[in-house]
């Protein structure tokens, strides 16, 4: 008996090793050891960067944006086979179900069938080069602090590091990534405004990689009756001394509007039926966009959060909208607006100095 005792807690001991074992194993697997190691902040945005919309995927996201009291949420069904291939489904709020976004390489279509209505027009998209990946990398590390979380976390089944972005000067937004530690997938991302409030945080519900997709989906094809408007393809330049030699004489191009923004593209739209030029600063992770559009409009707003400011003796206003601030002012022969998320200190600051 005693033979037969031990044999059976031999074999006891084993189902319970193999058990414990099943247990421990998949903790492994999905990256839950405490022993792992987290990225260098800049190695993992790098990561993110050169993977970027390189991902194939198919899933479900939630935007929701805060503003005072009221929060808006924001449901798309996604999927994304390949580099410039999206075919977006929004399905809610209720008054944009159903609208759908579809980019077929350079094609890009929005189509809502509620308005019976179909936007055409085409689009340069580009990957980035290592030496532009490399150079918003420096950009970030001169303006931001990063900091990755000790250990990684779970989301919708993916282990995740946590990526806190802080902004050096205290004047623009501050950003906490979940990045997918397989990848570089930002599963999720949350804003936080000067004061520390979160104004919108996007993530991913759930999440599928290298779905299968049959291409016809990107083929599309307007309903019958649907109103079709073809856009004028916007050509983006890059270059700052082409940007420069191109512009009209009413037109002010600076290189830095200082605060660590400095030229990333610029390309003429059309404001109030005048061809008018957008040009975009970045400071590796913020945006910020000017607006020039010839002759001198009106400034007023029907909105009663207009405040009244003063450009270099010129006049000029401010308006706040979804977190963005929109500092306008004439210039000397056009009329000028500065959007951004940054305080209206550093604006004024910046339009003072430069324009």
């Amino acid at each position: 008996m005693k033979n037969k005792n031990n044999i059976l807690e031999n074999r006891l001991s084993v189902k319970s090793f193999i058990a414990i074992l099943l247990c421990i194993c998949p903790m492994i697997a999905h990256g839950a050891s405490p022993k792992k190691t987290p990225p260098n902040g800049l190695n993992l945005l790098r990561k993110v960067l050169v993977n970027d919309s390189m991902v194939p995927y198919e899933g479900r996201q939630m935007v929701e944006l805060s503003s005072g009291r009221h929060t808006e949420a924001t449901i798309t069904q996604e999927i994304h086979p390949r580099y410039n291939y999206d075919y977006i489904r929004y399905v809610m709020p209720a008054r944009v179900a159903n609208r759908v976004i579809i980019n077929e390489g350079n094609l890009h279509w929005e189509y809502d069938p509620k308005l019976h209505l179909a936007i055409r027009h085409f689009s340069e998209r580009e990957k980035p080069a290592p030496s532009q990946i490399a150079y918003i990398l420096h950009l970030i590390k001169l303006n931001y602090f990063l900091k990755v979380h000790p250990r990684p976390v779970n989301v919708v089944g993916r282990a995740c590091w946590i990526l806190e972005i802080d902004p050096k000067l205290k004047d623009r937004y501050r950003r906490v990534w979940w990045v997918d530690g397989a990848n570089g997938f930002v599963l999720r991302r949350d804003i936080y405004n000067t004061s520390g409030e979160m104004i919108s945080s996007s993530s991913y519900t759930s999440i599928r990689y290298h779905p299968k997709v049959k291409m016809a989906l990107f083929h599309f094809t307007p309903p019958q009756g649907t109103r079709v408007i073809t856009k004028a393809p916007l050509k983006l330049l890059h270059n700052f001394h082409e940007t420069v030699k191109t512009a009209p004489k009413w037109a002010h191009i600076p290189q830095v509007l200082g605060d660590g923004f400095v030229f990333q593209s610029a390309q003429y739209v059309e404001v109030k039926k005048l061809r008018s030029l957008h040009l975009q600063y970045f400071d590796g992770i913020c945006t910020l966009s000017v607006i020039q559009v010839p002759g001198k409009f009106n400034l007023q707003s029907r909105k009663h959060d207009v405040i009244p400011v003063s450009v270099n003796g010129r006049r000029g206003v401010l308006v706040e909208k979804s977190g963005y601030r929109i500092l306008s002012w004439y210039g000397f022969d056009c009329t000028i607006s500065m959007v951004g998320e940054i305080t209206l200190h550093s604006m004024l600051t910046m339009a003072h100095k430069i324009f």
